[in-house]
């Protein structure tokens, strides 16, 4: 987004910055997955495209979703509101540099040498290793001393032997790792305050699927301050700055708040020379917040999901660009810079009835850009920014929280279609989210199913070998009946006439591997 980011380059030039001090920016590495790519630098920043050429992709459609997205962390330390929150990345990043911290909170000595790169491995690299022996360079200089997954093979935790059986931790088919801090950009002044003294191991993960399709991002916080004072009153939120398809200046904003989702849609059918069809709908999406403590035990018990959402304007507004940390921790918590809070209509500032999430009617409910005045009045196109976020919690020294999050894309006949399917689409992902493992596997099942359309009989085949069950779904993800349940896999045949004339999900689930089809039925 070009306004926004020429807006928030233009202020930070009031403050004089020490660019001597700060690593270099290595070149961009890209995370490529069957149905999206996008650069990443061991910065904040998501997907920024300066250095690659491209945002978040999509390659069926050739157009990018995504500008640049960050994750934004604000709390009280000692009563004092602090925050690291960039949104767009340039040479000098003044909030997060590369990194581990010491266990006294102080940036390693290689922070700008071995820790300024990014760490990528695919499911490719370990199947060539496995058959020849053959490695690369990310995959022999997994970093797991500073905190990249491992999944054990040769018994002995803690290590990494690559010859003895130890394996990086593969989300999905490709997995990026580096780790950040906000510590070593204190001597910056444009930093506008000091950081939290966070340590940010982050770790990307591209899933395998044909579109829709996600990046799975996991944050992972280690609280490293140098005094013994908590963080108090923290949230954590996922920013971005949508730039949907060939036009950014047409474009709408939404929250789905029972899925923790704040997406970008069309203004309309026809996204510049994209075309009418098939038109994109992004996402990002909280789906494992914090853990806290909610009943005063002294014990984590509960997890987060996202509690606000807010999308602000290119302007020096109560409602526009944040410029200091309270403000950012004002956006965080789902109210404006002046402390009033999100109200229903409109474009959620002034009016009387607060709300926790912008826009949460599905397109043309109120309230939605679709309908904002609950009378149909549609709200004006524009190149939009926003944050989904998640909070309060607190962190003691030391102490370690994984949020995770998500960045989906769908494609829709139109624009609303779109929306539907990545709402979905983010549902399963939400309720499959849960019953995964920390490795977040993605085993490859592949289904033949047909025809489709179809008038009433369905064929497919599932690997033989395994239990698998095969169930119809609506387009609200709710399970309709079973259609095929085979003891030892293998193809099948089901009757779906009697469902009325629309459209489906097909779900076969066998073993720790799941497969989902579109379906259309017809008369």
């Amino acid at each position: 987004m070009r306004l926004f980011c020429a807006a928030f380059l233009a202020a930070a030039t009031v403050f004089a910055l020490d660019a001597s001090a700060q690593c270099s920016v290595p070149t961009s590495r890209l995370l490529d997955a069957p149905a999206l790519s996008g650069p990443l630098t061991p910065r904040s920043t998501l997907f920024y495209p300066d250095y690659l050429g491209q945002n978040l992709h999509v390659k069926s459609i050739n157009a990018g979703v995504i500008y640049s997205a960050a994750p934004w962390v604000a709390g009280r330390i000692n009563g004092e509101v602090r925050a690291s929150a960039e949104e767009y990345q340039n040479d000098v990043s003044t909030h997060f540099q590369p990194g581990p911290l010491t266990s006294q909170g102080a940036p390693t000595a290689d922070g700008c040498g071995r820790f300024n790169r990014v760490w990528i491995v695919t499911r490719a690299d370990l199947n060539a290793y496995a058959a020849s022996g053959t490695t690369t360079a990310d995959l022999r200089e997994w970093p797991s001393d500073a905190g990249a997954p491992v999944t054990d093979g040769d018994g002995i935790p803690g290590n990494y032997n690559l010859a003895g059986g130890d394996r990086p931790t593969l989300w999905g088919s490709s997995t990026a790792w580096y780790v950040l801090n906000d510590v070593a950009a204190n001597a910056f002044l444009g930093r506008k305050g000091p950081g939290l003294g966070l340590e940010v191991q982050v770790t990307i993960g591209a899933l395998a699927n044909a579109l829709p399709g996600s990046l799975i991002v996991r944050h992972r916080l280690v609280y490293k301050p140098t005094t013994n004072d908590p963080l108090t009153d923290a949230y954590f939120g996922i920013w971005s700055d949508g730039d949907l398809g060939r036009s950014a200046s047409d474009d709408y904003v939404g929250t789905d708040s029972t899925l923790g989702l704040f997406y970008y849609y069309n203004a309309d059918n026809n996204d510049g020379d994209l075309g009418s069809t098939p038109i994109p709908a992004v996402g990002q999406q909280i789906l494992q917040g914090p853990r806290v403590d909610i009943d005063g035990n002294g014990s984590p018990e509960t997890t987060l999901g996202a509690t606000s959402s807010i999308s602000y304007v290119s302007a020096r507004s109560p409602d526009g660009i944040p410029t200091n940390p309270q403000d950012h921790h004002n956006y965080l918590r789902g109210v404006w810079r002046d402390g009033s809070r999100i109200t229903l209509g409109g474009n959620g500032y002034g009016g009387t009835q607060g709300v926790h999430f912008i826009y949460p009617a599905f397109p043309t409910g109120y309230w939605s850009m679709e309908n904002v005045d609950g009378l149909g009045r549609r709200g004006v196109p524009l190149d939009q920014v926003g944050l989904i976020s998640t909070g309060p919690f607190t962190m003691q020294p030391g102490e370690t929280q994984d949020i995770v999050s998500a960045f989906s894309v769908a494609l829709g006949a139109d624009r609303i279609d779109a929306v539907r399917e990545l709402r979905i689409y983010s549902a399963n992902l939400a309720s499959n989210y849960s019953a995964m493992s920390e490795a977040y596997p993605e085993p490859e099942l592949t289904v033949a199913l047909g025809p489709n359309p179809t008038r009433g009989s369905l064929r497919g085949a599932v690997p033989a070998g395994q239990p698998a069950t095969v169930a119809l779904y609506d387009l609200l993800g709710r399970e309709l009946r079973t259609l095929a349940t085979l003891p030892q896999g293998g193809a099948f045949t089901a009757d779906v006439s009697e469902a009325t004339p629309g459209v489906y999900f097909v779900r076969i689930k066998q073993g720790t591997a799941t497969a989902w089809h579109r379906l259309v039925v017809v008369r």
